[in-house]
């Protein structure tokens, strides 16, 4: 049955030079750009039994006085399969002609054509098609079409692949490079001719930022035609230096239960905004309360909320240009408990992480997922997840690995029960071995003894293996939802790095973390520190420890108790509760204040305490508060009596904070894992707990100008 014809007239080219043009013809659409003359050739390589494109030709003649039919002249190949339909003598209807199918022949040249005709006055115009069948697997398959590397180092002779060659089962395939565009003077794409990979040798000492890259790698198959890729990417030049975070921060998704798969390296920086690599607050306040590893108004950090759930979005996650917001966004949620965590234990989101261009070894610090408290009157809040870092970790560019960021938990737990956070922890691929761990908050199945080889259903899957150290601290004591996390890491895959000018002397720091400590109380307990365990002792409203965060504030037992603070990943912070300076001076540098220690009702924002919320460590955000005495009937953060469960933890893996007669448990902030590498302008190796390891490549330590 012959098609509507399109509004649009097709000319130039689209006539045929027959009788002065009668019969018109187009590929795909009935448009003037598409348009064909007579005498066209279709030309296809395909492998035997592989399904070809739908190729379909319309054509149309000028008068619309008769029928306008297309006849096969030669045999068309088994497999395939054919419609002809006629263009009547409508005013609006076109023929066409459409080959679809699966060819099985045995591989060779096969040639048909189509003649179209017009009985009004026996012009015509002929359709030529020439398929290749080519043997099973001789046609090229690229695995990307992106650069590989998001930066080309400089000064450096040795290859760097920008990408590799295809599969093919053709012997002898030719490869050639077209279409160079982008690349700075003196850095040329060569293409190796027998095996289809691309890369700069004896690049110059250029530094730049990222732009527009591009390239085409055309396969010569011989008798079998050609096969073309075109790859782009936005590549920048230097020395390798950089960070990658994983979390709440950069994220355009708010979720709220745990995925099994592993999101693949494009899912995983679609996800997780590559170009923002922050996951510790900005110094909102020039004040010791504040607990950011940044300078006052340096332009590092992330933009504090205390409404995150909002921020999981598309337009929050790709904005590069807004102040501080360009930095992520780290915080907490008081209208739900629904930002970043799951009802059911143990819940986490799985990515991938590819090693970039020249890096050779990298650090890394995990953040586990805070415990849910209990919505009963009068019952116990929970415990934040545990803290681990570790530096000097080999790897090779392009090496994968799997990293897991644990949920918090809001398991609408009536009292303390088996509910826990989600572990967040590093995989290598090619071992399978754990690398960092950091156990989420609450109840973890295995009371305290490492993770290695417990059951899969506490990882949401996956099997433990290979970590050597391992350490809960105090985080043990109930077996419930009040236990905080622990830590571990897998140490000789790790090395210790000096943070000496030169690479040499100094501290050398290998690995290190924080337990965080069990609650016997309706508050929460914050995050693990960078510098040890929580200590033996632990109370309502106690400061932070390590460069963790402070505990809740229990005021009653009415409208609920606070959770604890959040931990910052961007290395420990300074300043904080117990010691007014950097962390090179003190331990305890960046700890968070308790909940009602100091000024408790000035600094809303950011990582301070306020109004009984526990404060953040080394820039993590403070909890959501919970009863108070500043507020008009000691209602909690949303000045409501009707909202329930979310006294929740900071950001990241707060505790969530307890019940009281009219108002629920809280739900326990998401965790993180960030990963740094390169060697900083005084010749020294990013690492933790503090050498270069912020997003400011000017401070080697925090609080440095």
């Amino acid at each position: 049955m012959a098609r509507n014809r399109y509004p649009l007239a097709v000319t130039g080219s689209g006539a045929s030079a027959v009788s002065g043009g009668n019969i018109r013809m187009t590929k795909n659409n009935w448009v003037s750009g598409d348009a064909i003359s007579s005498g066209y050739t279709q030309n296809i390589m395909v492998d035997q039994n592989t399904a070809i494109s739908n190729y379909t030709f319309y054509f149309d003649n000028s008068f619309q006085s008769s029928n306008t039919a297309a006849t096969r002249t030669g045999t068309l190949p088994t497999g395939l399969n054919e419609t002809l339909s006629t263009d009547s003598s409508g005013t609006v209807m076109i023929g066409y002609v459409q080959v679809t199918g699966t060819p099985s022949d045995a591989p060779g040249t096969y040639e048909w054509l189509y003649t179209i005709t017009d009985p009004y006055d026996n012009s015509t115009a002929v359709i030529n098609f020439k398929m290749i069948i080519a043997p099973t697997g001789t046609t090229p398959v690229w695995s990307t079409t992106a650069i590989a590397f998001d930066r080309i180092l400089r000064n450096t002779a040795s290859a760097q692949q920008l990408s590799a060659g295809p599969t093919t089962s053709y012997a002898n395939a030719v490869y050639s490079i077209s279409a160079i565009s982008g690349f700075a003077t003196g850095v040329l794409p060569q293409v190796d001719s027998a095996t289809g990979a691309v890369t700069v040798a004896n690049t110059p000492d250029v530094t730049a930022s990222a732009t527009a890259h591009s390239y085409t790698v055309t396969a010569d198959l011989g008798e079998y035609g050609t096969s073309t890729n075109t790859f782009t990417g936005n590549v920048s030049y230097g020395d390798p230096y950089g960070s990658r975070y994983f979390g709440p921060a950069n994220c355009d998704l708010n979720y709220t239960t745990g995925q099994n798969s592993i999101l693949n390296e494009a899912d995983s920086q679609a996800r997780f905004n590559p170009a923002k690599s922050s996951g510790a607050l900005k110094r909102v306040y020039d004040v010791q309360q504040d607990t950011s590893p940044y300078n006052y108004q340096d332009g590092y950090g992330c933009e504090y909320s205390n409404s995150m759930q909002g921020k999981m979005s598309d337009s929050w996650a790709d904005d590069l240009t807004n102040d501080y917001q360009k930095n992520g966004w780290v915080g907490h949620e008081y209208t739900s408990n629904s930002f970043w965590s799951s009802g059911s234990n143990h819940h986490s989101v799985q990515a991938t992480w590819t090693v970039p261009n020249g890096v050779t070894s990298f650090a890394a610090v995990a953040i586990g997922g805070g415990s849910s408290g209990s919505y009963s009157w009068a019952s116990a809040g929970s415990s934040g997840g545990g803290l681990a870092w570790m530096n000097g970790i080999s790897c090779t560019p392009g090496e994968t690995f799997t990293i897991v960021i644990g949920l918090g938990c809001h398991a609408y737990n009536s009292s303390p029960s088996s509910y826990g956070g989600g572990n967040s922890f590093i995989i290598r691929n090619s071992t399978g071995n754990c690398l960092i761990f950091a156990q989420g908050g609450g109840w973890s199945g295995y009371t305290s003894s490492n993770p290695n080889g417990q059951s899969t259903s506490y990882f949401q899957g996956r099997t433990i293996q290979g970590i050597e150290n391992w350490d809960k601290g105090h985080g043990y004591n109930y077996n419930n939802s009040q236990d905080g996390g622990g830590w571990g890491v897998r140490s000789s895959e790790g090395s210790a790095v000096y943070d000496g000018a030169g690479g040499s002397g100094g501290t050398g720091w290998h690995y290190g973390g924080g337990a965080a400590k069990y609650t016997s109380g309706y508050y929460g307990m914050p995050a693990g520190g960078y510098r040890g365990n929580w200590t033996a002792g632990e109370g309502n409203d106690y400061n932070g420890y390590n460069g963790g965060g402070g505990t809740g504030r229990y005021y009653s037992s009415t409208y609920g108790s606070a959770g604890g603070g959040g931990t910052g990943a961007d290395g420990q912070g300074q300043r904080g509760a117990r010691y007014d300076g950097r962390p090179d001076g003190n331990p305890d540098a960046g700890s968070g204040y308790g909940g009602n220690q100091g000024s408790d009702n000035s600094y809303p924002n950011g990582s301070s305490n306020y109004r009984g919320g526990g404060g953040g460590g080394s820039g993590g955000s403070r909890s959501t508060y919970g009863q108070n005495g500043y507020v008009s009937g000691g209602y909690h953060e949303g000045q409501t009596s009707s909202r329930w469960y979310n006294m929740n933890g900071g950001m990241h893996g707060g505790g969530g904070g307890g019940s009281g007669t009219s108002n629920g448990g809280g739900a326990g902030g998401p965790g993180c894992v960030r990963i740094i590498w390169g060697v900083a302008t005084d010749g020294s190796t990013r690492c933790f707990p503090y050498n270069y390891a912020s997003e400011n490549p000017n401070m080697k330590v925090a609080g440095m100008t």
